[in-house]
């Protein structure tokens, strides 16, 4: 949009009636001046906000990793790295590339993925090349290759002889030449994550849920495990102290001496999921002296097999001195709690 030019200003140097002429046709042109200038301002105010709008658009189509730019496509980096709706979906160009861990879109797995596949059969085909089939019974100097008509590896004989194990099974009298190794795995894992077989290649491996620190101890989420078979295991025992404030996760046994007329509040959290069953057993020191102790909501067995609100409905004195064994269970992840003093 244009401004019109204002007419010639008056000068003082002007006589009389060309000051009066200028001034008239100036002031009058003012009027049109300033429609034409907020106009003007107008416009470039809209053309500055179009103009952020598309610099915060520009930058959406360059990074956004975290959905849509738009109702049908997603950013370049989504495209080149990954983001939500790419990955898991068409995946990205770097997920086409180099993703070990699993198909990249459907049921097609990545370049890399594509090429330890064939340079394994590559592998496998230069071993079996010119291969011979051993035979049962026949004697094999040391040093002579055969392939096996178990698997169809090739192994070499490691002691001169003859018998009627196959070689895949035969470890004492022949070695696998072809067919191992070449195991690869992700691009990256989490530091300790016990690796497991992706696919039934034997070739690739992917990360898992469960770690070993190097402590050797075991961590992982909760998870089922069906027939397990442990021998010489013992509970984790914790000392909790006084805090009447127990995680589960802590241990299933704990050992809880609350200070004396502390009147304390027993919290216990972090249960397993609702569906497995928690047992928490509370070795409890001189819990009668602590006051009035408020326990989780439970349901208290007696001796009759009926439940209670409490120990003390449930007709149990606790020990001022001694040691009281209280036995907590849920298998809702502890909405529904039921509790029992070991006497």
């Amino acid at each position: 949009m244009t401004i019109t030019a204002l007419p010639t200003a008056p000068q003082t140097t002007d006589t009389q009636a060309v000051f009066n002429t200028r001034a008239f046709a100036f002031v009058a042109a003012l009027n049109t001046f300033g429609t034409e200038a907020n106009a003007l301002a107008a416009t470039v105010n809209a053309d500055a906000t179009a103009a952020l709008s598309y610099k915060t658009l520009a930058a959406s189509w360059a990074a956004k990793t975290d959905g849509q730019v738009d109702a049908t496509d997603y950013s370049a980096k989504a495209w080149a790295i990954g983001g939500t709706g790419v990955t898991g979906g068409s995946g990205a160009a770097k997920e086409w590339a180099s993703k070990m861990d699993g198909v990249v879109s459907g049921a097609d797995y990545s370049a890399k993925y594509y090429a330890l596949q064939a340079a394994i059969s590559s592998a496998a085909a230069a071993s079996a090349a010119n291969a011979v089939v051993w035979v049962s019974g026949t004697t094999y100097a040391a040093g002579e290759v055969r392939y096996s008509p178990v698997n169809f590896q090739s192994y070499r004989r490691l002691i001169s002889g003859a018998g009627t194990t196959d070689p895949s099974l035969d470890t004492t009298n022949w070695t696998q030449i072809s067919g191992g190794g070449d195991v690869d795995g992700p691009a990256s894992a989490a530091d300790n994550a016990i690796p497991r077989y992706d696919g039934a290649t034997g070739k690739l491996l992917q990360s898992s849920g469960l770690s070993i620190d190097d402590s050797n101890n075991v961590a992982g989420v909760d998870a089922l495990m069906t027939r397990m078979m442990f021998q010489d295991t013992g509970w984790d025992s914790h000392d909790s102290g006084a805090t009447a404030a127990i995680s589960y996760v802590n241990g299933s046994v704990q050992r809880w001496a609350p200070t004396a007329a502390s009147n304390p509040t027993l919290t216990i959290s972090n249960w397993p999921p609702s569906g497995a069953m928690g047992e928490l057993l509370i070795e409890g020191v001189n819990l009668g002296a602590a006051g009035t102790i408020t326990f989780p909501t439970a349901n208290w067995l007696k001796s009759d097999g009926t439940f209670a609100a409490s120990p003390s409905a449930a007709n149990i004195t606790l020990q001022n001195s001694g040691i009281d064994f209280i036995l907590f269970w849920t298998r809702d992840g502890g909405t529904t709690i039921y509790a029992k003093v070991m006497r």
